[in-house]
Parts: structure tokens; C-alpha cells; sequence
């Protein structure tokens, strides 16, 4: 899923929409020509709009709850991964 703003070039005027989409960045261009045609796709133009860099994965402290929670369970996937 990404979230971007699609501008469309109609009647000499420009109409933009930011949503969410459901496919990767790579194949957002195929998916713009699935909806808009490959003939309409001179009109088309995007921007992918990318998380800040600060946003995501934070290191957890291993002594936290969250920690020790994460630490069960990478454990029990562990055993689970041996006992296959």
C-alpha cells in the first residue's frame, strides 16, 4: 500500500486526488494504467508521498515490557522453526 497524489490533465484544467492505493511504488505506474488507460496516461502524473525517515522501526528497550514480550516470542518461533 502507498499513499500518493494523482494530478489528471482534463478539459485544459488540472484535478488532483490523494489516496491510498493498493500495489507497491515499483508497480504504481501499471497500476495508474489499469485505471486511467494507457492512452489517457500523457495526462497523468504522480507523486508518491514517502514516510519520514524518523518514522518506523524504534529500538526497544530489552528490559521493557514490549521487550520482554518480543523476546518470548522470537524464542518461540525459534523452537518452532527447530521442531519443523
Amino acid at each position: 500500500m502507498i499513499e500518493a497524489t494523482v494530478y489528471i490533465l482534463k478539459n485544459n484544467h488540472i484535478e488532483d486526488r490523494t489516496s491510498t492505493f493498493d500495489c507497491k511504488a515499483k508497480d504504481f505506474e501499471n497500476h495508474l494504467t489499469y485505471i486511467y488507460g494507457k492512452d489517457n496516461m500523457d495526462n497523468v502524473e504522480w507523486d508518491i508521498w514517502e514516510p519520514p525517515e524518523e518514522e518506523g522501526l524504534e529500538e526497544v528497550e530489552l528490559e521493557s515490557e514490549v521487550g520482554k514480550y518480543l523476546k518470548k516470542k522470537m524464542k518461540r518461533k525459534k523452537d518452532l522453526n527447530q521442531n519443523n
